[in-house]
């Protein structure tokens, strides 16, 4: 069968490949590219529509990668970046981005903006978004306020270092972390840990460790 290769040069001019893909329900393939690109790819027309939130991000300093794609609803995508969690709105029809990133002086932001990866709430999926941060630990955001409530050590995680966050079909929040597999309870919102006693590899994961399969397993 013939591959059809299909250049990202005109919106990537970066060498530094790093991108992340996720499908629509219409047969479309976004792109989460570096620097604030984003991009959505028809295969049918084979046409690339492009869009941007770069003006949200800092405009010096290293590259930007995009971490992690979620879609919420057809109209909400979350962007996972290390500037922040972008909030991407309407993107077909009136393209609107916003951004969440720490604020020293409010304790309700998001407290790190290495964010790693993010899911619905199994429970209340219109309210909540659970968010992973490299460094800040698990964050709970209210989707209605804007605000973030913070999950560390002291709440149970094992580490605040978390590299990715999926939901198990036993509706339950499992991440990996620095410190072994970490399951939380959303309704009781109790922690638990499990590291090499419990037949892990080794204790400590790393970057993009995280994956659900069709079936079901993480």
């Amino acid at each position: 069968q013939l591959l059809n290769r299909y250049p990202l040069s005109l919106y990537y001019p970066s060498k530094y490949l790093s991108i992340r893909m996720l499908d629509d329900e219409k047969g479309g393939v976004w792109l989460g590219l570096v620097d604030g690109n984003f991009l959505r790819f028809d295969p049918v027309t084979e046409q690339f529509q492009h869009y941007s939130y770069q003006s949200l991000l800092p405009q010096q300093g290293s590259t930007i990668e995009v971490l992690y794609l979620y879609k919420d609803t057809a109209d909400v995508y979350w962007i996972c970046t290390q500037k922040g969690l972008i909030k991407a709105e309407n993107v077909l029809s009136n393209p609107k981005f916003s951004i969440y990133k720490n604020t020293p002086d409010d304790r309700n932001s998001l407290s790190n903006d290495v964010v790693s990866g993010c899911v619905n709430d199994p429970l209340q999926p219109n309210r909540y978004l659970w968010v992973s941060t490299k460094g800040g630990g698990l964050e709970r955001l209210d989707k209605q306020t804007g605000k973030f409530e913070h999950f560390t050590e002291k709440q149970g995680l094992s580490n605040k270092v978390v590299y990715g966050i999926l939901i198990g079909d036993d509706k339950n929040l499992w991440m990996s972390t620095n410190r072994g597999l970490v399951q939380l309870n959303p309704k009781t919102l109790i922690f638990t840990g499990f590291n090499k006693s419990d037949g892990l590899q080794d204790d400590e994961f790393n970057t993009n460790s995280f994956f659900k399969a069709l079936s079901g397993e993480l």
